[in-house]
Order: structure tokens, then sequence, then C-alpha cells
């Protein structure tokens, strides 16, 4: 019995050399051993390839078709055969016995094409471990880079202290508030060190910190900034007696009943009473109307800064979308070519339908009692068929020319014959040195036939040879 191995995950191609192995195992009473992922991966992959053949069409959809037959055949060699696991309590536990086999096409993460995705979490934690480590390997010690290091051991020894973060088994946060109110802008003014490695410009450090702490906060603090500008403006507008505190007496009001009425009336009447005391009181109102034409120069300063955030958040927007306009165009482009590809170098070198058997029948006089035939030569003849064996194909062995007719022909008449292979193992009978017989065929020494010889002599003067007997299936 022979044993194989057999390895299987997300990023293997299925091929019918796969299958071929597993049947060649099942005829040969072979024994196949697989570690508990591959087999979860074989399944995974079939119900992948189903969900992704339902969305699919043309030439995708025939590759996926294929992969998924393959993959049948896999899974029902399975179900067809016997199991034996070790350590079967571990292997089916639900909490012990995982894979995790993401689904899709494979693409690059955000920020991954320079590192920047692991970079900056690598460089945040650097400056934590060097409360216990005393040193960091992503940025220099020394200027500002220490000060920061240094105010951020001492609040995680602080930390230490009030409970807040736990020593062992490693530095671990127990309180978010914490976090929040101490380490985090140490942590900010680190990255910040970051990002200028990352050659940031156009921004000022301030900017940079305050924008890591809280974020894309700029259209929110706009709103705020002017909502609080337009209730300063209110106000002074009632204190100037321009503007009632209730609201005019609409005709859904008046309908609402003469309570509110009264209210409105006794809210215009506070008004005018207003207007009477400012009057009276001219350095007052002219300090308010001051404070009012400032706040409008703020509304007006606070409508362009909304304005330009506007643009800003449009561009990037429009940014975003060129970018994955452009990445969908050179993908389609590239499938365009890869198809264009295939359909040329399917018109120069046309498929051929025997390469698609498994069966390949070797006639070799190592198979048999040859004589003279060298032990170390006939060890690779079967070693080479031990690996073509474990790679899906069929070897019949065939140890005299009757036996070969025998096996050849009718594989051939059925359409499962691949090729065969003559030779090997075994010493050739040629002509020999006095040997001036014509001979057909080629030269042993250098291929060529004999009239291109000079007698027995080839071309570059060396003594050409022949066999002296060929086999005719």
């Amino acid at each position: 019995d022979r044993i194989y191995t057999l390895h299987f995950d997300r990023s293997t191609n299925i091929t019918p050399a796969t299958a071929s192995s597993l049947e060649n195992a099942a005829k040969n009473r072979g024994v196949v051993v697989a570690t508990p992922t591959t087999i979860k991966s074989v399944q995974l992959s079939f119900i992948e390839t189903l969900q992704q053949l339902s969305e699919s069409e043309g030439l995708q959809a025939k590759k996926l078709r294929a992969d998924a037959t393959e993959l049948a055949k896999v899974l029902q060699l399975f179900r067809e055969g016997v199991m034996l696991l070790d350590e079967v309590d571990l292997l089916l536990h639900p909490l012990k016995s995982e894979l995790n086999f993401p689904c899709g096409e494979k693409f690059d993460l955000d920020a991954a094409e320079s590192g920047e995705r692991w970079g900056l979490p690598i460089h945040l934690m650097d400056a934590v471990y060097f409360a216990q480590t005393g040193k960091v390997s992503t940025h220099e010690q020394q200027g500002s880079a220490l000060v920061i290091l240094q105010k951020l051991a001492d609040q995680i020894g602080e930390g230490f202290k009030c409970k807040a973060l736990q020593r062992l088994p490693h530095v671990t946060l127990l309180s978010k508030e914490f976090y929040h109110t101490t380490l985090k802008p140490i942590l900010a003014e680190w990255s910040y060190l970051w990002l200028q490695q990352q050659h940031l410009h156009g921004i000022s450090r301030e900017e940079a910190v305050q924008y890591v702490l809280e974020g894309a906060a700029a259209k929110s603090e706009n709103k705020t900034k002017t909502m609080l500008i337009k209730d300063e403006q209110e106000r002074i507008l009632i204190e100037l007696g321009e503007l009632s505190e209730a609201p005019e007496p609409t005709e859904g009001l008046m309908r609402c009943g003469s309570s509110l009425v009264a209210t409105a009336e006794e809210a215009n009447s506070t008004l005018r009473r207003t207007k009477t005391r400012l009057v009276e009181e001219s350095g007052r109102e002219e300090y308010l109307r001051l404070q009012l034409s400032e706040l409008r120069v703020a509304m007006e300063s606070c409508e362009e800064q909304r304005a330009i955030i506007e643009d800003i958040y449009r561009l990037d927007h429009e940014f975003e979308q060129t970018l994955s306009n452009t990445a969908k165009g050179l993908a389609d482009a590239q499938l365009r070519i890869t198809k264009v590809s295939k359909e040329i170098d399917d018109l120069e070198s046309p498929h051929d339908d025997s390469l698609d058997n498994s069966v390949i029948v070797w006639y070799s006089k190592a198979f048999g009692h040859a004589v003279g035939a060298h032990q170390s030569v006939i060890s690779k003849v079967h070693s080479i068929c031990t690996h073509l064996e474990e790679q899906g194909m069929t070897v019949v062995r065939c140890g005299d020319v009757d036996e070969l007719r025998e096996r050849v022909h009718p594989l051939q008449a059925a359409g499962r014959l691949r090729c065969v292979v003559l030779g090997g193992g075994e010493t050739m009978d040629c002509c020999g040195q006095n040997c001036e017989s014509s001979h057909g065929g080629g030269c042993i020494v250098c291929g060529k036939p004999q009239n291109n010889h000079h007698g027995h002599n080839c071309a570059d003067g060396r003594r050409g040879a022949w066999a002296l007997s060929l086999i005719h299936i």
C-alpha cells in the first residue's frame, strides 16, 4: 500500500490531478494523510466556488464550473472512503476546532501598498513597550521623541499605581477613561512623529494632533459656531428691541386661544418698552450694535469656512471616485488582455485532447529481468513512475514488447491513453566502431539521419552510432 499526502488551503487552485491522485489512491488501496484544515478548506472552497458561479458568466463561469466539478469529485471520494481521526475530541470540538476562511476575491487592504497599515500600529506599540524595555526601534531616541516617550512611560507608571493599567502578563488597559484623558493625547503626539516620517506637509503640528484626537470634526465645529453666533445675534436684537422673544401672532396662533394671543401681545409690549429704554441709554445701544456688527463679520467667516469644507469633502469624494473608476478600468483592461492572450495561445498552440488523459504506458527493461541494466538507473525509473502517480497519473509498466502492444491499443481505442514512454534502465544495442552498413532513423549521438554524415562520422567529427533494433507498436 502507498501513502499519499493531500495539502489544500484557500490559495490552492484545484486541478484534475488532485482528484486523479485520490482516485489512484483508492484503486491501489492507498492511504491519504491530510490535516483537519485541508478537509475543511476543500468543503469551504466548494461552497465558495458555487456561490461565485451563481454570480458569474462567460469564461469565468466556465472555469468556476470546472473547479466545482473537481471539488465535487474530491468530496465524493471522501464520502465513499473510510476516515481515521486522531484526537477526535479536539477535531470535533465546537470551540477549539475552527478555520479562518475569508470569502471573495483577494484584494489589497487599504494603506497596505507601502506598509502604513501595520507601520503605524507598530510605531504606537513601540512607545508603549518603551516603558518596560527602555528602547524603541521605529524612531530615534532623542529630542522631542525622547521627551514624549518619557512622558508616556511616567503616565504608564501612574496607571499601574492607580489600577488603570495591569502590568502582568503584559501592559493591559483596565480603564478607558484613563486612556482617553491621559494616554491618548501623548500617543497622538507620538503618532505625529510617524506622520512626519511619511512626509506629512501643509498642516501644523497642533492641527495634526487635534485631528488624531478628535477626527474629522470640521463640519460639526462649523455648525456649532454658526448656531452660537445666531443665538448671540438673536439675544442682542431682543435686547435692542428689534426682535420679539415670542413669535408674531399668526392666523394659526390666533386660533389656538386667547391665552396665547395675550402672551404674544405682552411680548410685543415688552419690545416697545425695551426700545424706549434703549433710547434713554444711547451708550448701551451703540455697544450692542458694535457687537452685532462683529457677529455679522464672524457669521460671514463661518459661511466661507463652511463653503471651503464642503468643497474639500466634494473634492475628496471625487478623488476617491476617480481612483475607484481607474482601478476598475485597469481590472477590466487586464481581464480583456488575459482573454485575448488566451485566445492567441489557443490559436498558436491548439489544445491536445490526449493531455487530458491520465494513463501513461511505459516500456522499459527495468520492469523485467534485463541483463546489463544498472540498478541505480532502474531505481530512478521506478522513482519517476511513483512521482507521476503522485501527480494523479496512472502508469502502466510493461517489460516486453508483446505486453506493450496488448496494453496500448485498447487504451488508445478507448481514448484514455496520454502517451507511451519507451526506454529507461537498459543499455542500448548499437552498431560498433567497424560498422559500415546503412541505417535508418536518427543517429543516437547527434540525432541527425545518416545522409547528414560522412560515412559513420557526424558533422562535428565524432563517431556516430545507430540502434540495431526498433520497437514497432
